[in-house]
């Protein structure tokens, strides 16, 4: 549903790709800049994004295909459902990593949020550029 521009730009200390997303009719619909963050901390800063309801903060993280697909609006919607079944984000507990193996360089950033009515755990999934890739609650 998109098309991706790379430009790779070679800065004092560090190398990184800049990815311009298009969509299917040639409008830009996402910018991704190099991270500096690690996983940990884009899943705290994205859990924060969502409760705070700055959902456009939250996709920034996106990998591009899925900035395609997946407008602020849509994040909303989606964010609006869970929040309706768990009550708003009252605090981040704690964050567990999983790093992949060899054969599978995905990367999870479990993240356990107490929300009003329960606490759940959020599974952040990262690919090797560290971009969110999926994100998921474990079943109740």
């Amino acid at each position: 549903n998109a098309d991706l521009v790379v430009l790779t730009a070679k800065f004092q200390k560090t190398t990184g790709d800049f990815i311009v997303t298009f969509s299917k009719t040639g409008q830009i619909v996402g910018v991704d800049f190099p991270k500096l963050e690690s996983i940990d901390q884009i899943a705290e800063i994205f859990v924060n994004a969502l409760a705070r309801k700055d959902f456009a903060r939250a996709r920034v993280y996106l990998h591009p295909f899925l900035k395609a697909e997946l407008f602020p609006q849509e994040i909303e919607q989606k964010w609006n459902a869970k929040i309706a079944q768990t009550g708003p984000v009252k605090r981040i507990v704690r964050l567990n990593t999983r790093t992949g193996s060899t054969a599978d360089s995905t990367d999870v950033v479990i993240v356990t949020i107490e929300f009003a009515k329960s606490t759940q755990d959020m599974f952040v999934i990262f690919d090797e550029a560290r971009r969110i890739v999926g994100v998921d609650f474990a079943q109740s």
